[in-house]
């Protein structure tokens, strides 16, 4: 009998079940099928009693090959994938879940990409004949989940949470219980019917626009506030340069004020100096013609008082002497020298007159 022959690749693990047909006591007839779990890179070749295990499992099917990843917006059709080798490395997958309704009846088709780890095959095997089928299945209960409590607007703003892996509990719980760690999920958006897209793209336009011409008002608001901004503050860059020219001007003319001022006391005092100096002096030579005069006054006296002293001393009677001294004498003096009498008129001098009228 001639043996098949099957190489794996370097990824590639095959499932072989073994029929061992062992008869224990008191069973007779019983078969005993046990599972092999053959890990490349390796030649296997399966003995008689063997078989290898074929995976059916849902898939895209494009040009007549089934995809496990598949492609944005394909459809997922059961036993289109159809193998004997399991690729144990990271993988991913395109889904698309169609007839998304919202709260408002909007019809949506959600497109997500699935990052995702094979850990246990024995538990993959014991838990699920299909895991991609599974996968979409717990997927579209997810996001239908996540959308039936929104509606359209408020769905398109929180999109998002497409990307985060809590939001898909159905999902993770699936996974784990076949073996499978759920390692990320990516949004990859949205698509809806042809009306209900167009509409949406009508009111995005309008939004856009209206933003445009905000932005733009935004923007014309902004620049007015700058000129005005910048007028502001070059106004009051020169009323700042102002003042402090004014402050100059009144520093210098006070600085000038307090110099002339200076000036003014220094001469003040110059002259103060000058005239404390000259009072000095004529007081010192007043002093000294008092002290002259007192001396010449003393000595005229005690000259006179030698006179007097002398005149007694010859027999003088200062009485007289003194009393023919205070006699008042005339203001004119007429001398008529003859040897007989004349007849004469005299007239005195108006001015010797007046002065005698005004003697006491």
């Amino acid at each position: 009998m001639r043996r098949k022959t099957w190489k794996l690749s370097a990824c590639g693990t095959l499932v072989s079940p073994t029929l061992l047909a062992a008869e224990p006591a008191g069973q007779e007839g019983t078969v005993h099928v046990e599972r092999r779990i053959v890990h490349g890179p390796a030649v296997f070749s399966p003995d008689s009693s063997e078989w290898l295990h074929q995976f059916s499992w849902h898939g895209s099917v494009k040009d007549g090959t089934g995809s496990k990843t598949g492609y944005l917006g394909d459809t997922k059709v059961p036993h289109a994938l159809n193998f004997q080798v399991l690729r144990l490395m990271p993988d991913q997958m395109y889904i698309s879940v169609r007839d998304v309704r919202t709260v408002d009846d909007a019809n949506l088709t959600v497109h997500l990409m699935i990052f995702y780890e094979l850990c246990s095959i024995e538990q993959m095997l014991d838990s699920t004949n299909d895991m991609i089928g599974d996968f979409v299945n717990a997927t579209a209960a997810d996001v239908l989940t996540f959308a039936s409590r929104l509606n359209y607007e408020t769905l398109l703003t929180e999109t998002s949470e497409f990307s985060h892996v809590e939001n898909f509990p159905i999902l993770s719980s699936r996974m784990e219980q076949v073996g499978v760690r759920l390692n990320k999920v990516v949004y990859r958006g949205y698509s809806a019917s042809a009306a209900l897209q167009e509409m949406h793209d009508q009111a995005i336009a309008r939004r856009t626009k209206l933003r445009l011409e905000a932005d733009a008002a935004k923007e014309e608001q902004e620049k007015r506030a700058m000129e005005l901004r910048c007028r502001s503050e070059r106004a009051d860059q020169e009323r700042e340069l102002e003042q402090a020219t004014a402050r100059h001007k009144l520093a210098v003319a006070a600085m000038e004020h307090e110099q002339e001022v200076r000036m003014r006391d220094e001469e003040f005092r110059a002259t103060i100096e000058n005239e404390r100096t000259r009072h000095a002096e004529e007081s010192k030579r007043h002093r000294e013609m008092l002290q002259l005069q007192t001396a010449q006054q003393d000595a005229a006296r005690e000259a006179e008082q030698k006179k007097y002293e002398s005149l007694k001393a010859l027999g003088v009677d200062l009485t007289q002497y003194l009393v023919a001294l205070a006699a008042a004498r005339p203001h004119s003096h007429v001398k008529i020298d003859s040897n007989t009498t004349p007849s004469l008129h005299l007239e005195l001098p108006t001015g010797s007159m007046e002065r005698r009228g005004k003697q006491p």
